[in-house]
């Protein structure tokens, strides 16, 4: 079988091969042409979208920031840091000079509190009479008996209000506590007020004793 191939000349050999070159040249030079122009066209869009970007940031209303929050002054008292012991005395109406012990404790959930309360209250000293005051009405010494309390608190309203859970000293006058607010009150210091059924219950400013 004849080729073409050999009965060329030397001269039409490079002839061809020129003009393959060629034909591999000018692909080579249209693809690099077309990427250029595929990355000017990206970046024209990044430029564009950048713009807009900025645009549109430009025309939202601006929004003042927060002040900072009002620092609280480590020995204030606020429903925060109730947690430990507390104690005050006071004369309650009907059940004399009284001495109120409360430890509080937090739980999982800030500012909720379990408390454990316990209230003794005596009769004045011109009643006790001979032998310790074992002269007094049976009914007057059992007042002077502690009353003990637990119960479990939530915040409400800048207070501490406790739910009673049990009563583990119930007292001789019957009437056993059904309300008990907690009120941070200054420096180291709360008010407690508690109800009591039909009685009148009782009001006490307390001191912190001891964490």
């Amino acid at each position: 079988m004849n080729n073409p191939m050999r009965n060329m000349t030397t001269k039409q050999r490079n002839f061809y091969i020129f003009c393959g070159a060629i034909l591999v040249g000018w692909f080579v030079i249209r693809y690099m042409g077309n990427a250029a122009q595929q990355a000017a066209y990206y970046r024209q869009q990044a430029i564009l979208a950048a713009q807009r970007a900025k645009a549109q940031a430009a025309a939202r209303p601006s929004v003042p920031p927060a002040p900072p929050p009002r620092p609280v002054l480590p020995w204030l008292t606020t429903v925060t840091n109730l947690s430990g012991f507390w104690k005050g005395q006071n004369l309650v109406v009907n059940q004399g000079f009284c001495t109120l012990n409360l430890e509080m404790r937090e739980t999982d959930t800030p500012a909720n509190y379990i408390g454990y309360s316990t209230l003794s209250c005596r009769t004045p000293s011109s009643l006790w009479g001979l032998k310790g005051g074992q002269q007094l009405p049976p009914a007057m010494r059992e007042q002077m008996l502690p009353t003990a309390i637990v119960m479990t608190g939530t915040p409400v309203n800048g207070a501490i209000r406790f739910q009673v859970n049990r009563t583990v000293v119930s007292p001789a006058s019957g009437c056993e506590t059904t309300s008990y607010t907690v009120t941070p009150f200054g420096t180291n210091r709360v008010a407690v007020q508690w109800l009591d059924g039909l009685c009148l219950g009782g009001q006490i400013l307390m001191n912190r004793i001891g964490r």
